[in-house]
């Protein structure tokens, strides 16, 4: 009886390999993309936009990833709540 609970638990974790599979593809090629145009901005567009570049990319890269989801989660998905 208990191992079919397990079969179960196996086949739920098995069907969602093809959703994680293709966020991991879409993370990975939006942060190309991103990655991409922010050099061609640092290294090819006049300074103030440089400096603009730059300071997005010091600003992810210098806080921790477990803070960036506390802002994305509580911040990004609070201010989508609409008051009636």
């Amino acid at each position: 009886m208990a191992l079919e609970n397990y079969f179960d638990a196996l086949l739920s974790v098995v069907g969602g390999i093809p959703t994680t599979m293709a966020l991991a593809l879409l993370s990975f090629a939006i942060g190309m993309g991103l990655g991409s145009i922010l050099l061609l901005v640092r290294f090819f567009l006049p300074k103030p936009l440089s400096w603009f570049a730059s300071a997005y990319v010091e600003a992810f890269r210098g806080t921790p990833l477990l803070v960036q989801i506390f802002i994305i989660y509580f911040g990004v998905g609070d201010s989508s709540r609409t008051t009636a």
